[in-house]
């Protein structure tokens, strides 16, 4: 996995609780309680746990996600992915094996 130098990582030895509004991408394979606020990207790895809201431009979910997603680009659940809540976003990539309840809500931004 390639991290950029203007990344935050959330590590598997971390959990963290709190309200970010950030200006870099983010990766977790630990567990993120809160919310997120970015124009990046969110990266959730295969052990990553995120429990609450992410308003992102891209969202990378591989791991676990449960709250409310605004993506305004893009959304990738991939098939080790399991997601429970509300997703809003102009497009999304969802892979055979992944895991999805609740709200989907696909549209362009300019309905």
């Amino acid at each position: 996995m390639f991290i950029k130098k203007s990344t935050i990582h959330i590590t598997s030895e971390q959990s963290v609780d709190r309200t970010l509004n950030i200006e870099q991408d983010i990766h977790i394979t630990g567990e993120f309680r809160g919310s997120l606020f970015s124009d990046k990207d969110l990266f959730v790895e295969i052990s990553g746990v995120f429990i609450g809201e992410a308003h992102v431009a891209n969202a990378y979910i591989r791991g676990s996600f449960q709250g409310n997603l605004e993506a305004s680009q893009q959304v990738f659940l991939t098939e080790t992915s399991v997601f429970k809540g509300i997703l809003d976003c102009p497009k999304a990539n969802i892979s055979l094996g992944a895991e999805c309840c609740g709200d989907i809500r696909i549209a362009s931004r300019d309905d």
